[in-house]
């Protein structure tokens, strides 16, 4: 009887260190999630009910389809997914395609049917392909944003989403809305996405759409969008209130106010009274959440009040120049209006001249200035002129070093709250920074503080303290986990490696969980980061504590990094699809591709494994010639189950290679020389004469 070679799987899993490097947030306007069937119909009659069920019987596919609707929502009959799923099956079997809405739901849910996501996909697919338009919106959403499995294509979805919306699917019209808005996929088009989001209202007659559109509006009214327009808002708020949203009736309600407030003030004001012009000014321009009433008419009053020398008036002007914000950029009439309110005492005028000053924006250079600006308006109790001026007597710019002025402009600054001066004296403090003794309670304290006005970087120190301990603090990784999540929750991906830490280790108060990493782990993948995908690929791979296997993911996760160039997975890609099971089909031809792209990087294991493919005819014809070649290159590095196989297929000979006892003997001798017990074995039987076998 020959032996057999068992593939000996050799799978690598790497924890990789975790990096702090900042990276950037894209904040996104709000996705929109897979819905229900478009178009929810009145309630049928018991006797339109009774004309589907006999024409369903009949074998008619659209009454079937109708019928499946029917029992699945509970219109005009009472709710039966186990007949949803018969009809809906039934109908599908003759190619209707609004039944495969149906069939996916059912899978989807377990709706009369057991949860079946392969099942599900294929129903979707089947009906976007025949044109249903619920099928291909709610498929356009899973290509989309890569889930159920399903490959993350963008334009792929983005297509499905336009077929589905040239039948007027709101949803679809919308989420082509959304892709424009935020340039993913396509090129950012903000006119083609309000003819989206337009004819999504429009197409649905949903108060919800309509709230959306004055919502877009109004985000374009705080961007200075040349499309922007208060009118429209408040058009679109008015229509959804009528249509009974509460919330579009009481934003209509604040855009009226607004205006009546307005009217009253240009009506009681008197002239040349430069309050008044401010106040109304600021009507205009701080509008309705941020959103202008009008900013052109708003700083045409601010102008008005600053030529008036009101203070505030010329400071707001100064800062319009400033930033170019709805008035032409111009940082020379900046300076000349904020140098204007600053000789009246302003402070955040002194402020804003303090940083031009130290920029040399509009101005030389000059520390010096920057320092007597910043001076001028900290003494006036401005917390970021105390935090500016602070800094510069910490580094000795316009004046000469002095960490004890540091540290009272600092805390003087803390005192009222500025975020930045309690995050910095915490790291002073905790570090014993320049003039400051190593205090690691107040360092606490000051953290706790800056945490609170949720600055996420305070939040991860925190949850570093808690992670390590210190002299004063004892570890408590339950502490920990939770500041590390607010600061992940706040946007601040530096969290996330050591949540990772946490949950993959375990700790004081904590148990391992690779479930919880993998979920924190999960979005950072789905952005695409290296790292990310090979750590979630391998936790996908191994489970662990609240994970379980899934080979499926393991392999999407690492496909995706070995498509980005990584080579270190081929390896264990042909391992899993070896293995198969836990959501991956077992294929032997897959598992030689990723193999033989590994071993011809030298990869000893896979060229062992693609020798046991060989010698078994796993998917491929028994060819020991081939095994014994990839054999040779594993065994050459050393390898001695390599070494021991080659001696097998000496001895044995057959399938292309001529038996040769001598060269047998030599592969045995190898391997047993590295400890390996069955070639020890082969060799005690040829000692004793025995015939190896």
């Amino acid at each position: 009887m020959k032996a057999s070679i068992m593939i000996l799987l050799a799978i690598s899993f790497c924890m990789s260190q975790f990096s702090l490097a900042a990276q950037p947030v894209h904040v996104k306007v709000r996705e929109i999630p897979p819905k229900k069937a478009q178009s929810e119909k009145p309630a049928y009659s018991p006797e339109h009910i009774r004309q589907l069920e006999i024409k369903a019987a009949q074998g008619d596919p659209s009454a079937q389809s109708s019928l499946a609707t029917c029992y699945g929502r509970g219109n005009g009959i009472p709710k039966d997914y186990d007949k949803a799923f018969f009809w809906a099956e039934k109908a599908a079997q003759q190619n209707d395609p609004h039944a495969y809405f149906t069939l996916f739901t059912c899978y989807y849910q377990g709706f009369g049917c057991q949860k079946d996501m392969q099942k599900a996909i294929e129903a979707l697919e089947k009906g976007a392909l025949l044109g249903d338009a619920n099928c291909q919106y709610n498929l356009a959403y899973f290509t989309y944003h890569g889930k159920l499995g399903i490959k993350k294509d963008m334009e792929k979805a983005l297509e499905l989403a336009r077929q589905s919306s040239r039948q007027g699917h709101a949803d679809a019209l919308k989420f082509l809305s959304l892709a424009y808005i935020n340039g993913e996929g396509v090129e950012r088009n903000v006119p083609l996405a309000l003819k989206y989001l337009e004819q999504a209202a429009k197409e649905s007659n949903d108060p919800e759409y309509y709230t959306e559109m004055g919502n877009f509006y109004l985000l374009l009214c705080k961007k200075d969008n040349p499309l922007a327009s208060m009118e429209k808002a408040e058009q679109c708020f008015s229509q959804a209130a009528k249509m009974g949203n509460v919330q579009a009736a009481k934003k209509y309600a604040q855009i009226q106010q607004l205006r009546t407030d307005a009217s009253q003030l240009k009506q009681q004001m008197q002239p040349g009274d430069r309050d008044a012009l401010l106040r109304l000014g600021q009507l205009y321009i701080h509008g309705i959440e941020g959103a202008p009433l009008d900013k052109k008419e708003g700083y045409r009053f601010i102008l008005e009040a600053a030529n008036l020398d009101s203070p505030e008036a010329q400071y707001l002007l100064g800062k319009a120049y400033e930033s170019g914000n709805s008035v032409k950029k111009d940082v020379e009439q900046a300076v000349r209006w904020l140098r204007k309110s600053a000789a009246q005492h302003h402070a955040g005028a002194q402020n804003e001249l303090g940083l031009l000053y130290i920029q040399g924006e509009g101005v030389e250079r000059n520390e010096h200035a920057a320092f007597e600006h910043w001076k001028a308006s900290a003494m006036q109790n401005h917390p970021l002129a105390q935090y500016n001026l602070a800094g510069l007597y910490m580094q000795g710019l316009g004046v000469e070093k002095n960490y004890k002025e540091a540290s009272k402009w600092y805390q003087l600054s803390a005192q009222q709250g500025q975020q930045e001066a309690l995050f910095l004296l915490g790291q002073l403090y905790l570090t014993g920074g320049p003039g400051m003794e190593k205090d690691e309670k107040k360092a606490l304290k000051y953290f706790l503080l800056s945490a609170e006005q949720k600055n996420p970087d305070s939040m991860c120190i925190l949850g570093e303290l808690y992670m390590n301990g210190t002299p004063g603090l004892e570890k408590n990784w339950k502490e920990a986990e939770k500041w590390f999540q607010l600061s992940a929750r706040h946007g601040n991906k530096k969290a996330i490696p050591f949540l990772r830490y946490l949950y993959m280790t375990g700790g004081p108060g904590l148990e391992k969980n690779y479930g919880e990493a993998a979920k924190w782990i999960q979005p950072l993948a789905d952005e695409g980061d290296r790292e990310s995908l090979d750590l979630l690929g391998q936790l996908c791979m191994f489970g662990g504590p609240g994970l379980e296997k899934d080979y499926g993911k393991a392999a999407k996760y690492l496909t995706i990094r070995a498509e980005q160039g990584d080579t270190s997975n081929f390896l264990n890609l042909g391992n899993l699809y070896v293995l198969g099971g836990n959501n991956l089909q077992q294929d032997f031809e897959k598992a030689r591709e990723w193999w033989i792209k590994s071993a011809l990087l030298n990869e000893a294991d896979a060229q062992k494994n693609l020798g046991a493919l060989y010698f078994n005819g796993d998917s491929v014809q028994k060819d020991y010639r081939e095994a014994a070649k990839w054999f040779l290159q594993a065994a050459r590095q050393g390898d001695a189950d390599a070494q021991y196989s080659l001696g097998l297929i000496y001895d044995q000979g057959g399938h292309g290679i001529e038996p040769d006892r001598k060269e047998a003997l030599t592969w045995y001798l190898k391997a047993a020389e590295q400890g390996h017990e069955e070639a020890k074995q082969k060799l005690n039987k040829a000692d004793s004469g025995a015939t190896a076998k």
